[in-house]
């Protein structure tokens, strides 16, 4: 919501949270807005309320992804965007991650829930329609590989990344998020 704040500072942001502490830590954080703390399931605003929803590393985690995206097509105005960002299952990011977690026996190494982004778009409701879907590489690779030295791998990946998302199939496979991009059409 920071940056939101940054680049459009005539909007009126809300940010929702389940955990009550994320909702502190925003505001101790600065970011100008309203929140919220609910679920993703039931929010407590009126139908057509919002013009954009962006829903931001959060669909992998709730308890309904249906009832959820259902929520957002309840709340977002005809002809409002919905933005959906999540973790790529399918990324190399991610097998690395778990290759690590499973030698180390670390817990704490980026345990993440994933959703196939052919699963997402199943279950996108048919007033929403998908427009665009962008595969990225939006920060370092491997938070826990230590004497490698994070900084130097992290922007090797995202330059390797950049450089192979073009060619459809490597870029899939190196490429560490995912994010949908939808209308409401009525």
């Amino acid at each position: 919501m920071g940056r939101v704040n940054e680049t459009c500072p005539s909007a009126t942001v809300t940010g929702t949270d389940l955990s009550r502490f994320q909702v502190v830590n925003a505001k101790l954080r600065g970011v100008n807005g309203a929140f919220v703390v609910c679920c993703a399931e039931y929010m407590p605003f009126r139908s057509d309320f919002f013009d954009f929803i962006a829903c931001s590393e959060v669909i992998e985690h709730v308890a309904s992804k249906k009832d959820s995206l259902l929520e957002m097509e309840r709340m977002l105005r005809k002809g409002g965007y919905l933005c959906i960002s999540t973790d790529n299952p399918l990324s190399v990011y991610r097998r690395v991650l778990d290759y690590v977690r499973k030698k180390t026996g670390r817990i704490d190494v980026a345990h993440e829930e994933y959703i196939p982004i052919a699963s997402l778009t199943k279950i996108i409701p048919r007033n929403i329609r998908p427009y665009k879907t962008m595969l990225i590489c939006p920060y370092s690779l491997l938070p826990a590989v230590g004497p490698f030295g994070l900084d130097a791998v992290g922007k090797t990946w995202v330059r390797l990344t950049r450089l192979t998302q073009k060619l459809p199939y490597v870029g899939k496979q190196l490429c560490n998020k995912y994010i949908v991009f939808g209308v409401k059409l009525s």
